[in-house]
Parts: C-alpha cells; sequence; structure tokens
C-alpha cells in the first residue's frame, strides 16, 4: 500500500461490484454422496465449508455446483475422505479442465471482454473476474497512441493485443503481435481473430518464451504490454525493455519490476491504475 500510495495509483476498480463476479471456480467436495459438501476450506484447515449460494460466483457457478450435487446423489459418488484417503470426488473445477469431451449444446466458448469477441476451450486460462478485467482493457485502450506497433509478451491467446487493435479509437494501429509460450494457446488466437471485424492492423501470434532474446521482440516495437504470470518478469526480459505498458501484473512481483525499472532514474512512473480483481479479499 506504501508504495500505491507513493506513486498515486488510480483507483480503477476497487470496491465495485462485489457480488457475483467470480467466473471460475476451484471447489472442495467432502461430505457423503447423500449430503455433499462442495465449497472452500476453513481458514488455516482442510475442514470444507459448504457454499451453495456463494454470493461472489456468478449465478450460473451457483446453478452448476447445485446440479453436481444432485448429480453425486443420484450417482451415489462417493467425496473424498481425507482422513482414510478413500473416495471418488476430491475437488472440481467450473470451467477449466485438461480433458474434455463435448455432450449436449454450443461446441465453442466465448466471452466478451474488452470490445471484442474472444474464444476460449475449457483448460484456457481466463480471468475469473471478467468485469474487472473488461475495465482494465478499456482503460488501456487509452494509452496506446495511434499508428503504434504493439508487442503484447506473456500474450496467452492474444486477448489483451486483439482488444487494442479494434477497439473504436485504434483503427490506425499499425500491427500488434502476440508472444506467448504455450502452443495451445495459437486456436484460441486464430478463432477468435475469425469473428473481428475488419481492421487495418497486422495482427500475428507467435509461440515463444518471451525471456529468449527478447531484445527481438522490443526492436520495432512503439508499445509493449508484459502481462507475466505470478513471479513477474523474467529478467532478461526486464533489464532490456525499452518502452511499454506494465498491465495486471501480480502484487508484490509487480511493484519488485516497478522500482527496478525506476532505480536508475531512467525511467518516469507517469501514470498506474488500480484494479481489484478479487473484491472482499484481503
Amino acid at each position: 500500500m506504501e508504495f500505491l500510495q507513493c506513486s498515486e495509483v488510480e483507483n480503477g476498480g476497487f470496491n465495485k461490484e462485489k457480488y457475483g463476479w467470480r467466473c471460475r471456480a476451484k471447489l472442495a467436495v467432502r461430505g457423503s454422496s447423500a449430503n455433499p459438501m462442495i465449497g472452500l476450506y476453513e481458514e488455516g484447515t482442510h475442514n470444507v465449508v459448504d457454499i451453495p449460494e456463494c454470493r461472489a460466483h456468478h449465478p450460473n457457478i451457483n446453478a452448476a455446483v447445485e446440479l453436481l450435487r444432485k448429480g453425486i446423489a443420484k450417482l451415489e459418488v462417493e467425496p473424498y475422505d481425507e482422513d482414510l484417503g478413500t473416495g471418488e470426488l476430491r475437488y472440481v473445477q467450473i470451467i477449466f479442465g485438461n480433458r474434455w469431451r463435448h455432450l449436449v449444446g454450443e461446441r465453442d466458448f466465448w466471452e466478451h471482454v474488452g470490445g471484442i469477441d474472444i474464444y476460449l476451450t475449457p483448460s484456457s486460462f481466463g480471468q475469473a473476474n471478467t468485469r474487472a478485467f473488461d475495465s482494465l482493457l478499456r482503460k488501456l485502450h487509452k494509452y496506446v497512441p495511434y499508428g503504434s506497433a504493439v508487442t503484447d509478451l506473456y500474450g496467452g491467446a492474444g486477448v489483451i493485443g486483439l482488444s487494442l487493435a479494434v477497439a473504436k479509437k485504434m483503427q490506425v494501429l499499425r500491427s500488434v503481435r502476440c508472444v506467448e509460450i504455450n502452443k495451445e494457446s495459437k486456436h484460441c488466437f486464430e478463432k477468435t481473430v475469425s469473428r473481428l471485424p475488419n481492421v487495418d492492423s497486422n495482427m500475428s501470434w507467435h509461440n515463444v518464451d518471451a525471456a529468449l532474446e527478447p531484445l527481438s521482440w522490443l526492436v520495432g516495437s512503439d508499445v509493449i504490454v508484459v502481462d507475466p504470470p505470478r513471479k513477474g518478469l523474467d529478467d532478461s526480459l526486464l533489464s532490456c525493455i525499452t518502452d511499454y505498458i506494465i498491465s495486471k501484473a501480480q502484487g508484490s512481483c509487480f511493484f519488485q519490476d516497478c522500482k527496478q525499472l525506476l532505480s536508475n532514474k531512467a525511467w518516469l512512473l507517469e501514470k498506474a491504475h488500480g484494479f481489484n480483481f478479487f473484491p472482499g479479499t484481503q
């Protein structure tokens, strides 16, 4: 908080949308098949607290949990017993999964955020709080100059870069390059691009580790967008960044990266906005 106060970080979304914001959830399953408990661990324990009507969850998450509860009882699925190490169902992840099979309904899963429709598979990374993410993207649109060549590092399926490319005032971006180490994200990028309106920007996706030869991605870029994992920016990238925007970095790692860039007095933090992706938590 001291860093935020000293840096005059603008409140971009704190204390808003306290309820119904979580669109993804990992929940523990305990109890019995006749009376399953589906929820979170009590603080400091592995005792599961049943949360059938969690106010932080989107209503559809709660509906899915209730459907699961009925399925466990009907099929007599035995929840995990931590003391005995027995049972058939220990955790459930809503949306996420390493393997999946289409049963009924729409095969494709789309979310609308940052002014674009983005394609996701059940195992794709996605923000739990899509409303906060949408606010962040729309704020970000205002800081990218016309005619810029944008490189989106740690870009995943390219949501940030593509959102910039189609923003109403960004039709004159010169190019958008999305760089991501996970090759599985390419399919999502291509599906998302297929639904974009016509834009003049040259858009491309690259399966590359941003930490390897990072200077090659900085050269020719007017704006660098970075959305690193929780560990923060890779040292090799941090040492040679020349012009960039930091977006959605994780807590203390963001502060550490930012302080390092400011320490040699060659950089000036001109503007910062804070967005609360987990309202109701500390």
